[in-house]
This record gives C-alpha cells, structure tokens and sequence, in this order.
C-alpha cells in the first residue's frame, strides 16, 4: 500500500515558432504553477535476488498544475445606456485547477542495501498512465473569504495513454512479521504530450513526490 503527495506541474512546447505562439508560451508561464497533486494504490513486489527487486501493482494519480489567482473587474455600468447592472454577490478572485485523472500501471525495479533494520534503496522505472479524466476545476474566491467549485470535463481532446519514467532513492524499515515501511521521494516525466490534437502550444507532466508505502510479508 503506497500513497505519495505530489509537487505537479508540465513543460510546455510550441508547435511552430510564431510570433502568436510566443505570446501564448509566454502567457501561460506567467499565468500558471505547480499543484500539489497525489497518487495512491496497490502494488505487489518480487524479490529476485538479496539486493534486487521487481515490482508491479495498480493505482491512482491526479496529476497536472494551476494559474495564479487572478482579479476579476466589474465595471459599473449605466443600465439607461442598455448596459446590464450585475447584483448580488459575484466573485473578485479566480483559480483554475488542470487536473489529470490517470489509472497507473507501474513496473520498477529496485536494489536495496540494509543495514540492520534499516536499509538504503534507490528505484528505477516506467509508469504506464490510462486517463480516465481531464478537468478544469474554477475556484472562485469571495470578498468574505468564502469559495465556489465548479468543474468541467475535457477528456475528449487529450491522449488516453502515456508513458512516464521515474527514478527515485530512499530508506526502508524492517518491522515485526517481515513487514517494512518505506519512505522514498520519487521523480516522474511524461514522455507523451498530454493533447491529442496538433495544437499551437502542448505540454508534457512532469512531478516530484513523497512515496510513502507499508509493505506485508517484505522479507
């Protein structure tokens, strides 16, 4: 059992290098940042060796990255001219969250030293990510604090499959009945753009996590 809380962002590309394509690159890397994302899940490990395992299993990432809050302007407008008088409460900030669903098939191979009850282990790998979902969370922010979600899907443009390398080191405990814990901070890169469609700007996924993982029967 593995959870990881992730530091989630992309590397942005243009297509063709325009005048307009540099506007929206440049846009877009001042207007966005890092999310913290996560993953969790399942996996079964097969010690081939003393030092060397092999491990596969099943899980859950919601990767992907945010904008900055931006400030929403209402104008005062006269409604004799055939202008519109917005009343109520209205929102004066906004965030969007990019969010990637993905169902994770990892396969890594790992070499441990121990030391006692304590042991030093680095990992090397591949994720195979099957998206299940793309949305856009609007986060809009009050002037009394509160918060409004509103989420929108747009699965349909985006690759349904992706390949992400990772490369991780860390420290394992042994516990009684052969269990161990294992705490091991881990890199992934998307080597797959995330769009299917051959857009002016497209990206790649890339995150840096916390692997935190409870392992039953580890020898």
């Amino acid at each position: 059992l593995y959870f990881s809380a992730d530091y989630s962002y992309r590397k942005i590309f243009e297509s063709e290098q325009t005048p307009y394509n540099q506007l929206l690159f440049d846009l877009r890397n001042k207007n966005e940042t890092p999310k913290i994302g996560f993953s969790s899940g399942l996996k079964m490990q097969l010690q081939a060796t003393e030092n060397i395992g092999l491990e596969t299993g099943l899980g859950y990432s919601n990767k992907g990255y945010k904008t900055n809050k931006n400030e929403i302007i209402f104008e005062e407008l006269d409604s004799s001219r055939g202008g519109t008088v917005i009343s109520g409460k209205a929102p004066n900030l906004f965030i969007v969250r990019f969010n990637y669903h993905y169902l994770d098939i990892p396969i890594l191979i790992h070499y441990t030293k121990e030391f006692g009850k304590i042991g030093l282990i680095t990992t090397l790998g591949i994720n195979t990510n099957i998206l299940l979902k793309r949305s856009n969370m609007l986060v809009s922010i009050y002037e009394d604090g509160s918060k409004e979600k509103s989420t929108y899907e747009f699965t349909k443009e985006y690759n349904r499959f992706n390949l992400s390398p990772c490369i991780g080191a860390g420290i394992t405990y042994k516990l009684a009945n052969h269990s161990q814990i294992r705490i091991e901070p881990i890199a992934n890169y998307g080597l797959i753009k995330t769009r299917s469609a051959n857009d002016y700007i497209n990206e790649r996924l890339w995150s840096l996590g916390l692997n935190l993982a409870y392992y039953i029967g580890s020898k």
